[in-house]
């Protein structure tokens, strides 16, 4: 009898192959559309930017060796077309999900490799053919419109990069960071930052601070019987609307070369210490004269 991991495994290649040709079928129609207009930041010629978005559609893997883990391809654009392209996009993110929801119940099967306990996920998909398969880029939802657009403005934006935890919750993300890892270094930093936290009153409040995660965004206008509709997306994709052959591009305000304030983490809360009390897991503690003031905060919240 099979086991459930080979299931999955099987459950895997077929999800792959029905979005491998969900993203060809998207990718076909979107080349074919000649008289359509479409506008992607970085390209000037017209020819370039059709094969760009295509090859944009179907990337799964890293575009080269020198991405790093977790890194991405964003493509900065508005494409304007049929009703027919905008159901294949719905097919495409439909079959994006199920991969996904897949992968995450592959995840849970595990094995050791090198003293540590690794999902057999990069395992599979290295023999369906994508030993370099990223999981971000491949799991992107494709943004769309059913109609036209009035103006597009691309700007930066951060991510919330500050959260206050629990010691509790600390002590949880300080064990998952470990628990898959049995060689004695990394037991003996285990067990040391766990006496960091020991050492702490149970009810002090502490800090995660994260990198700010910077993408770019879109400020959207359009008009829809006769009102006026603002809404924000994400843009690390190109927007997709409906629109007539030879139809018009909305109002576009390009994306900035350079966003100079995102390169650096910045914390206004002044009340923060700023040195990490426990680097691996980036937990910070306030300033011991806020503690209390946070310790009440938190005390009126729960009642």
């Amino acid at each position: 009898m099979p086991s459930l991991e080979s299931i999955l495994q099987v459950d895997l290649k077929h999800a792959l192959e029905r979005l491998l040709a969900a993203q060809d079928r998207l990718a076909d129609m979107l080349i074919a559309q000649v008289n359509y207009p479409l506008a992607i930041q970085g390209q000037e010629e017209s020819a370039q930017m059709r094969p760009t978005v295509a090859n944009f559609i179907k990337l799964l893997e890293y575009a080269n060796d020198q991405m790093k883990p977790g890194d991405t391809v964003n493509l900065v654009g508005v494409v304007g077309t049929t009703q027919q392209t905008l159901d294949q996009i719905t097919q495409v993110n439909t079959a994006r999900k199920q991969l996904q929801d897949l992968l995450k119940q592959l995840d849970k099967h595990r094995e050791p490799d090198d003293g540590k306990m690794v999902s057999v996920t990069k395992r599979a998909l290295a023999k369906l053919g994508y030993p370099r398969f990223n999981r971000r880029q491949a799991r992107r939802q494709l943004v769309t419109f059913a109609h036209n657009l009035d103006t597009v403005s691309f700007t930066w934006a951060r991510s919330k990069i500050v959260s206050e935890i629990s010691v509790k919750e600390a002590r949880t993300l300080l064990d998952n960071k470990y628990k898959d890892d049995n060689a004695a270094a990394a037991q003996e930093a285990w067990h040391a930052q766990k006496m960091l936290l020991d050492v702490l009153p149970p009810d002090e409040p502490l800090v995660r601070v994260a990198k700010p995660v910077v993408h770019p965004r879109a400020n959207i206008k359009y008009t829809q019987q006769n009102e006026t509709i603002r809404t924000v997306k994400m843009a690390i994709s190109p927007l997709f609307m409906l629109c007539n052959e030879n139809g018009s591009l909305p109002r576009i305000k390009p994306l900035s070369d350079v966003d100079a304030t995102s390169e650096r983490l910045k914390r206004s809360d002044t009340q923060v210490e700023e040195e990490a009390y426990i680097r691996s897991i980036r937990i910070h503690r306030y300033k011991s004269e806020f503690i209390d003031l946070k310790k009440r905060k938190r005390k009126n919240k729960v009642h």
